[in-house]
């Protein structure tokens, strides 16, 4: 493995704690004077855990794009720890948690653009690579409100030598913006991230026009448990609700990437573009009786 990403643990100054989630906890920190953040990785099964570690790392010290989190370093020895840049507006779904936070179609357009950029990139990394756990919570914001992807420890190859077909098998994940396909325990396909991509944008589209952020399929009363998700969306092809308020072309949009044949979805590549001609013609979306939210941006 590449070492000149590797960091000395001393080196690290430990500020205030950020957030705490089931395999690690992300501090503020600095190393060397610089202001980032710094994930603590928490091991259960050490060996495995530790080949995943090695790999999280190994992606993220190739991966280049603006929206993708910047790298930093690593170290492995007292504790795991991987070193990246400090978004300061935090997740996605936590600025979307905030009563205060205000967001716009144009926002909603330009982040969903973001995310798929982010995406494209893994897609078209040589070999191909698949998220694999999209969702807001590993969407982070930058001081500018830019979109950067993070958390790898779930990505995989899907060909070339690092190819592994029973990895991509596996139901991994967060349910609720989880393929149906992996119900059925087909492969993890690129088209599997659209989908993903598919539930974050209702998400924002919700959050624009109830002004409250809403948790797929928290609208079903019938679904209590998170495991349930994957048997509703997979079997009964169920999908949360989009409000009569959205827009067509972008409610239309959002069914597509999340159709329940992933022959019919769009590449990360295709969405780019879809959006980018929506943003063009956005004053053609609404009909007479479908007037956007006035909202304004809040930077």
């Amino acid at each position: 493995m590449d070492s000149d990403w590797l960091l000395q643990f001393t080196d690290l100054k430990f500020i205030t704690k950020m957030g705490r989630g089931v395999s690690s906890t992300v501090w503020k920190g600095t190393i060397k004077d610089e202001v980032v953040a710094i994930k603590v990785l928490r091991l259960e099964q050490k060996l495995q855990d530790l080949n995943d570690f090695k790999k999280e790392l190994f992606i993220m010290s190739k991966l280049r794009s603006p929206n993708i989190v910047h790298f930093c370093g690593a170290t492995l020895e007292p504790k795991l720890c991987i070193v990246m840049e400090l978004c300061v507006n935090g997740s996605l779904c936590h600025y979307l948690a905030k009563p205060t936070s205000e967001i716009s179609w144009d926002r909603i357009l330009q982040w969903s653009t973001e995310i798929s950029r982010g995406i494209n990139t893994l897609h078209c990394w040589k070999p191909p690579l698949v998220h694999r756990d999209l969702k807001s919570l590993n969407l982070l914001l930058d001081s500018v409100f830019t979109i950067k992807v993070c958390d790898f420890g779930l990505s995989r190859y899907t060909q070339g030598d690092q190819y592994d077909d029973a990895s991509l098998q596996r139901l991994r994940g967060t349910y609720a913006y989880t393929a149906p396909e992996m119900y059925h325990s087909k492969n993890y396909t690129s088209k599997s991230d659209v989908y993903s991509i598919g539930v974050v944008m209702w998400e924002l589209v919700v959050r624009l026009i109830k002004n409250k952020h809403s948790k797929p399929y928290s609208e079903f009363q019938d679904i209590k448990h998170d495991y349930q998700i994957i048997f509703q969306v997979a079997v009964n092809q169920r999908r949360p609700t989009i409000p009569t308020e959205c827009p067509t072309k972008l409610k239309q949009l959002i069914e597509k990437c999340w159709a329940q044949d992933p022959e019919e979805r769009p590449t990360a590549a295709e969405l780019i573009q879809i959006l980018k001609n929506l943003k063009k013609k956005k004053t053609k979306w609404f009909s007479p009786n479908n007037t956007p939210p006035k909202t304004k941006d809040k930077q």
